[in-house]
């Protein structure tokens, strides 16, 4: 792992914090956060000498310029990955994979934005808590497979594999207790049940997984990184997906501790204006794919063609004005993320 891209990931995860913390507790900590995440975009610097590491480094400063909760999440995944040498944006065009990157921190922006007026009319935390938990576990799945439930974790190829049995452990505890706080939030949420002893049942067992997947960063870091770089930037991406899905819990579980105050008609159209704008720069990223892709095949029918045309699609589907905006917008995120993967 580099040392400075690594502070810079350490640096924008504090600012993260921060600005989930502010928007918890109503505190105004904006040029903290401001300033956690430019000094952040500053470590990142040097890295950005490898193609591979740039369209991480753009998000990044675009995550600075709209220092919203989720977009500081995204741009701290995309620093995790540029400390532990994952490429990121390898199918896509170089410059596609550049206008994609700016796409993601402004979509994340308008999810972040979207859940703060939804939070501010009323809707119950809890929903954001137990997203958090989903998506953890989704991480957990995308960095382990299969071996989790079988408590194993094995890095490498197949015929140089390494078996790190606490990784798999560690993975597997974070899954069921993510799960299970997820699904007993949900129920608890969705039948309109009183009972306190189910809802501090999913916030403990969510509390317990946030406890378990650090363990298992950290020991996935130390053991991956005793066998060289080349270790950790093969699972990288796995393991910056897992920083996202372990800062989307703290976001959920922090906004139980308080009440959004903003104004929710601005929010939304804050949220719905972003939403356009990283639209149009989704599908400028596709027709610079389908440049590119002519100007060195002689053909725009490139493999990188339906991946950059995908997030265009569900950014369609977000900006229709009908129910589940935010769900809509997260789904337009993790389209255009995995573009840059």
């Amino acid at each position: 792992m580099s040392l400075l891209p690594g502070l810079g990931a350490l640096l924008l995860a504090g600012a993260s914090f921060l600005a989930c913390f502010a928007l918890a507790s109503g505190r105004a900590l904006a040029l903290a956060v401001r300033v956690l995440a430019a000094l952040g975009a500053v470590a990142l610097l040097p890295a950005a000498a490898g193609a591979a590491a740039r369209p991480g480094l753009v998000l990044v400063i675009a995550a600075v310029v709209l220092p919203r909760p989720v977009s500081l999440l995204v741009a701290t995944a995309a620093a995790a990955a540029v400390a532990l040498g994952a490429p990121l944006g390898t199918a896509s065009p170089p410059l596609a994979a550049l206008v994609a990157a700016v796409a993601a921190a402004v979509v994340a922006a308008a999810v972040s934005a979207s859940a703060e007026a939804r939070l501010s009319l009323g809707t119950d935390a809890g929903w954001a808590a137990a997203a958090g938990g989903l998506a953890l576990v989704a991480a957990v799945a995308g960095l382990g497979g299969v071996r989790v439930l079988h408590w194993s974790f094995m890095a490498g190829a197949a015929d140089a594999a390494l078996r790190v049995p606490q990784v798999g452990v560690l993975l597997g505890l974070t899954g069921i207790t993510a799960l299970g706080g997820s699904l007993v939030l949900v129920a608890q949420l969705t039948t309109g049940s009183p009972s306190s002893l189910a809802r501090l049942s999913g916030q403990r067992a969510l509390l317990l997984a946030t406890g378990y997947a650090v363990l298992a960063i950290g020991f996935a870091l130390a053991r991956l990184g005793s066998h060289g770089p080349a270790a950790l930037a093969e699972h990288g991406l796995g393991l910056a997906a897992l920083v996202l899905g372990l800062g989307v819990l703290a976001w959920g579980l922090l906004l139980l501790l308080g009440e959004a105050r903003g104004d929710a008609a601005q929010l939304e159209a804050q949220a719905a204006r972003q939403t356009r704008v990283a639209l149009v720069l989704a599908l400028v990223a596709a027709g610079l794919g389908v440049a590119e892709a002519w100007w060195q095949e002689g053909s725009y029918a490139a493999p990188s063609l339906a991946l950059a045309l995908a997030p265009a699609c569900l950014g369609l589907a977000a900006l229709q004005p009908t129910r589940f905006a935010t769900l809509r917008r997260g789904a337009f995120l993790l389209g255009v993320l995995s573009a840059l993967c």
